[in-house]
């Protein structure tokens, strides 16, 4: 093989090699899969009024960026807060309560707000840093009794490529339906919204 056709081959692997890693804007939609331990019997005679809210100021996640340090937004779209009150209510379901939309004379009630979610992957010089962050507090009250918590998930680690759409999607889901799950486990919580 002559010279020049090495230096051809070269730049046409390194062409693609650059263009096949350039990100491109990412839309998540909302869908988290929420754990609960199983129950085969009602936690209650009440129904549980339920409100989901996503209170962040903006649907932006946060950036993506390349080699070249191109920057593309990663951002939510949907309704958020019909999302969060789908994964909920259909995981107090399987827990054994019976849920409904809240309401303003609903002795039981639980409140749940995305309060932080963020996401980015960042081109490094071996690789990309991605980190991820989700905040999610419950406000509940069943008679004179309340309980407020915040949950938090942080996550990081290091990839080879910036991560596609579907595995950004996935990646936040989870950590979304971690933070639930966590919630939804919390012995105080479901012990004052069985009684």
């Amino acid at each position: 093989m002559s010279w020049r056709s090495s230096v051809l081959i070269g730049a046409a692997v390194a062409f693609i090699a650059g263009s096949g890693c350039t990100p491109k804007p990412q839309m998540v939609r909302l869908s988290p899969p929420v754990s609960t331990k199983a129950s085969e019997t009602d936690r209650g005679s009440q129904t549980i009024g339920v409100a989901a809210f996503d209170v962040r100021p903006a649907q932006k996640l946060g950036i993506i960026t390349d080699a070249h340090d191109h920057q593309v937004d990663v951002s939510t779209t949907g309704d958020t807060a019909a999302a969060l009150y789908e994964s909920v209510t259909q995981a107090l379901g399987r827990a054994g309560f019976k849920s409904k939309p809240m309401g303003s004379d609903d002795p039981a009630t639980l409140e749940v707000e995305l309060r932080e979610l963020t996401f980015s992957s960042l081109k490094q010089p071996l690789d990309y840093d991605t980190t991820l962050k989700v905040g999610v507090s419950a406000k509940a009250r069943n008679g004179n009794d309340s309980y407020e918590r915040t949950f938090t998930v942080n996550q990081r680690k290091p990839d080879g490529a910036p991560p596609s759409d579907a595995e950004t999607t996935r990646m936040v889901n989870d950590a979304l339906g971690i933070a639930l799950s966590d919630m939804l486990a919390d012995q105080e919580l479901a012990t004052l919204l069985s009684h």
